[in-house]
Formats: structure tokens, sequence, C-alpha cells
């Protein structure tokens, strides 16, 4: 077993696995394996899908990143990239902008909640300016002597 042999070596601490699929073995039996081995050696393994179409790979890759602290990344497409670039490059301007497609990969989930939570207190922040605005507006002149 491959991250067996890795797991050995003594200054690893991290692990990047790049696969296009599931192992040719046992889902559960390489996660236990991997368990017993997190129990002598702290060691992070990072998974890299080529390939995200099988759920059953999907699920076990992002489990044994998980299971060792690890992130699970998997490529995105060209209109994911496309949506993604527009908004990071013209900037949140509406509310309404086109949501971000659901991402598989650890790293691209991170930046869509982000995005989200901006897009939220971009709502509020521009719900607050609006008040403010009218107060102001309709609030007398007061003429000073």
């Amino acid at each position: 077993m491959t991250l067996k042999k890795a797991f050995s070596f003594p200054d690893v601490e991290g692990l990047y696995l790049l696969t296009d699929g599931k192992p040719d073995t046992s889902c559960s039996l390489v996660l236990s394996e991997v368990r017993r081995l997190k129990e002598t050696r702290d060691v992070r393994v990072h998974t890299i899908s080529l390939n995200s179409s099988g759920r059953t790979a999907v699920h076990f890759l992002r489990d044994l990143a998980s299971l060792t602290g690890g992130r699970y990344h998997c490529p995105a497409g060209e209109d994911s990239l496309f949506k993604i670039r527009g908004l990071l490059t013209r900037g949140f301007i509406h509310q309404t902008d086109p949501g971000l497609p659901l991402f598989e990969g650890d790293d691209l989930r991170r930046l869509a909640q982000e995005i989200t939570k901006a897009r939220s207190f971009l709502g509020q922040a521009q719900a607050l300016r609006t008040q403010l605005q009218k107060k102001n507006s309709t609030e007398p002149k007061v003429a000073s002597p």
C-alpha cells in the first residue's frame, strides 16, 4: 500500500494523493489502515481528484482527507471558473449577481461560502445606506443664524 510506505518516511508531514478514482482495494480497508497509521504519525493527506465523476471515489477522497486533517481538491469546470473569475474581477456590484455553482473541492466550497457571506453583508450595507439617505432627506433643514 503506497500510503503505508509514505507514512513510514521519518520527516513526512503531509502527502498529496493525486488519483483518477477510488483505490483498487476496499475504501473502508484503506481508511481503517490510515486511521491505524495516524495513531503513531500525524501526517495530513491532501487528496486531489483528477476525475470527480464517481460519487464513491469523491466520498472516499473526502473522507481520507478529513480523517487526516487534510483537504480535498477537485478541478472545477470551465463554466464554474468563468463565473468565479467574473465575480472576482467585476466585484459584488449587485446582490442579484448570478450564484456560484456547488463545488466539490474544499477550497472552492470555502471560497463560495465567503462570497455568499460578502453578498449578505453587501445587501445589509445597501439597505442601511438607503435608510440613512431617506432619513436625511426627510429631516427638516435648520437654518443657522
